[in-house]
């Protein structure tokens, strides 16, 4: 990577990076930090939006050796390299005391997660990537995690509609693969806290999002923001349905009836046939007895995240 530098105009400036995880609202957070930024902006918060992020930031870094999206390689290795620190110089010039950064992507998508059976499998390098190529230590680092299985349910539904059919893994190879390696939040934010040894790393379960997301939002970016509209006025981005159990079925049924490549070409239109709602209840992977499992461990490794002395862990108010 480039050679990391300390940028003078970053010298009274904070940065607070917002790592989502996926399947937290974290677009919606997105969203709503747009529908804000005025009144960001008048406590001294300015937030970059998410898509300039992933483009300068993200994706460059990512992309360093050819491991991930190689279609952006055509832009050339030396662009790449440069990117983040151009990006970097260009929003360190704002007045604002706090640059809110925000892209759920830093730790890794979705598709890492289902092909390894690994929370963020290759979380290690990007971080170490990003670590590099930012000026300071950020002061905060905000994230948000969910229980375990439906965190995967809900990334295997997205998954669903980024993966090619060569590269179709089965749910019940990704369940086992999960259970096999056991995945843990706590060791997520170990190695968030390893390369960002100076950051204070704030947790919030989604649940209580969930339950009151007005408090949480309020203990991420202070009180008073109010709910994002549908754009913000920005280009709309394409809705995804929420994936039924029913439509997995049904999707699987032609996977093993046509194979991947026309179960995967139809999956929008099995969706809408076959929609979420009261009768239909979302997306769920997991047998019984692995939820239960997976849930105690959650339980746990929450327990373990609220004792820790290097993690502050929000909680709503009793």
């Amino acid at each position: 990577m480039a050679e990391k530098t300390q940028l003078p105009s970053w010298s009274d400036k904070e940065i607070w990076l917002h790592l989502g995880v996926h399947k937290t609202a974290t677009t919606y957070t997105q969203k709503l930090l747009l529908a804000n930024h005025t009144t960001l902006e008048q406590r001294g918060i300015v937030y970059i939006h998410h898509r300039q992020t992933r483009r300068e930031l993200t994706i460059p870094i990512q992309t360093y050796d050819g491991q991930s999206f190689e279609h952006d390689m055509r832009q050339g290795k030396d662009k790449l390299l440069e990117a983040p620190v151009h990006y970097f110089k260009a929003i360190g010039s704002t007045k604002a005391g706090v640059v809110l950064l925000s892209d759920e992507n830093l730790l890794g998508h979705t598709g890492h997660i289902v092909r390894s059976g690994i929370l963020y499998a290759r979380k290690e390098t990007f971080l170490a990537r990003l670590a590099s190529v930012t000026p300071k230590q950020p002061t905060r680092i905000l994230l948000t995690i969910r229980d375990y299985a439906d965190f995967f349910s809900s990334v295997y539904g997205q998954y669903l509609h980024d993966v090619q059919p060569e590269n179709f893994v089965p749910p019940n190879v990704f369940t086992a693969s999960i259970l096999r390696r056991k995945p843990s939040w706590t060791n997520l934010v170990r190695v968030i806290g390893k390369h960002f040894p100076a950051s204070q790393i704030e947790v919030w379960n989604y649940a209580d999002f969930c339950a009151d997301s007005s408090v949480v939002y309020s203990q991420m970016f202070g009180s008073g923001l109010t709910a994002a509209s549908p754009s913000n006025g920005q280009p709309a981005e394409p809705k995804r349905r929420s994936m039924s159990s029913k439509a997995l079925n049904a999707f699987l049924s032609c996977c093993y009836d046509a194979g991947p490549a026309p179960a995967l070409a139809n999956l929008r239109s099995i969706i809408e046939d076959h929609p979420r709602g009261a009768s239909q209840p979302g997306l769920d992977i997991w047998k019984s007895e692995d939820r239960a499992t997976l849930n105690q461990r959650y339980r746990s490794h929450r327990r373990a995240l609220r004792m820790s002395d290097y993690v502050t862990f929000h909680r709503l108010a009793l």
